[in-house]
């Protein structure tokens, strides 16, 4: 056979016959489309398959079944990388950074994900999302679905001398919020890891694709932590707005929340 073609012989019954030519599937890991079917041997049946390229947007990689998005539940994934946009770490010391990856809105239990750096000579991350700090200055670190490596979130890193406050934000409250519905976000400040009550943060409310108007809005505002409301229009179901959370005393420190809208009933 020619490179990049296999012939497939199975046997001819009630569930090969329904077999079509330019259907995919995966052997070795790849994926082969066919492209001819000869049925000439009673009770055989010889597929002629030529090689074909992985598509992510339908074929589930991990477990070698192509096009299974066609016919199963489509999937949405997601990455992010939850110390915002800039980060800081000490020099000759370690961070882990906090990233998560989502499917369709739900949390994806230990998902494989591959890190790389811009600069391994100035900050290195190891595959389990350990950033250390080598000599000081600055590279962007990048987070990628392993099998769907267009998923991918980055962060700018800063090395700093050692005692640098290096500060970080979170924001609890509920990721999902129903149209007209109302829901209280909180802001918790870090400086080394451990919680500080001396600084503020500012915020500020986008849709996740950036279109208006916005589809919701922040009805209060007190110290460190935001009251949002989502809009009653039934076109903001299944879309998202983006909670951000700006320290004031360094607006290079940012943290992101998605809030998924859905319907009220």
């Amino acid at each position: 056979m020619p490179d990049g073609n296999i012939m497939v012989t199975v046997q001819d019954n009630a569930d090969t016959r329904g077999i079509r030519l330019s259907q995919r599937f995966y052997m070795t890991h790849q994926p082969f489309k066919i492209v001819g079917m000869d049925r000439i041997l009673n009770g055989i049946i010889l597929l002629s398959c030529t090689l074909d390229s992985i598509n992510t947007a339908y074929d589930d990689v991990e477990n070698n079944i192509a096009d299974k998005w066609k016919y199963e539940t489509a999937h949405t994934y997601s990455l992010h990388i939850h110390q915002g946009t800039i980060a800081h770490v000490p020099l000759n010391e370690t961070i882990p950074l906090n990233v998560t990856a989502t499917d369709n809105g739900n949390e994806i239990a230990n998902p494989t994900i591959t890190y790389t750096s811009s600069d391994p000579s100035i900050i290195s991350v190891d595959q389990h999302g350990q950033v250390m700090g080598i000599v000081l200055g600055q590279a962007s670190i990048t987070a990628r679905l392993t099998y769907h490596p267009a998923v991918q979130s980055t962060i700018e890193m800063r090395v700093v001398e050692t005692g640098t406050h290096i500060y970080s934000i979170a924001i609890t409250g509920n990721s999902v919020l129903k149209t007209g519905q109302s829901a209280s976000y909180v802001s918790h400040i870090y400086d080394h890891g451990t919680e500080v009550f001396d600084q503020s943060v500012e915020w500020s409310l986008r849709n996740q694709d950036d279109s208006t108007p916005i589809m919701g809005g922040v009805t209060a505002s007190t110290g460190n932590s935001v009251t949002i409301k989502a809009g009653r229009s039934s076109g903001s179901s299944n879309k998202a707005l983006v909670l951000t959370a700006t320290l004031v005393s360094d607006p290079s420190i940012t943290i992101e929340k998605t809030i998924s809208l859905k319907n009220l009933f």
